[in-house]
């Protein structure tokens, strides 16, 4: 099998895309109103329990028409390159239980992520199954302007 990639397409299909696809997406996604997580150091012998109760998100703020897709031409491959800037802004509040011998603690937590994109590079391989899998050389991943407040 053989796939050819020009620029030129990408593009076209980047502005049909724009057109088809719609711009404002307000869906609710499900996600929980209550997490914990636990870690440990130095053999668990330091553990931390994180407890969140009362989540609450903001509607989340997509940029997706900024989406760059771009051919690029490495020393021996030829890549695609992606840049993402994913999320403009989305808050998600919540409060917090720390439960930890050493320092225990009940506090109100906010993370907000603004301006956070990714961008990677990735080559397409034809599976054992005829299926496109990407192969991701580089990637990096911005947080922006995030913050967390606790």
């Amino acid at each position: 099998m053989q796939l050819r990639l020009e620029q030129r397409t990408i593009n076209q299909f980047k502005k049909a895309m724009e057109y088809f696809l719609p711009h404002y997406v307000n869906f609710d996604m499900n996600l929980p109103k209550e997490y914990s997580y636990e870690f440990g150091l130095f053999f668990d012998l330091l553990q931390w329990k994180f407890h969140w109760t009362d989540i609450t998100y903001s509607s989340v703020d997509l940029d997706v028409a900024d989406t760059e897709v771009d051919l690029v031409q490495t020393a021996d491959k030829h890549l695609i390159a992606v840049k993402f800037p994913a999320i403009k802004h989305w808050e998600i509040d919540a409060e917090q239980e720390v439960n930890n011998w050493l320092l225990p603690d009940f506090s109100k937590i906010q993370l907000i992520f603004k301006d956070f994109k990714f961008d990677f590079q990735a080559d397409l391989k034809l599976d054992e199954n005829g299926y496109l899998d990407p192969v991701v050389y580089d990637c990096d991943i911005s947080f922006g302007d995030s913050s967390l407040y606790h």
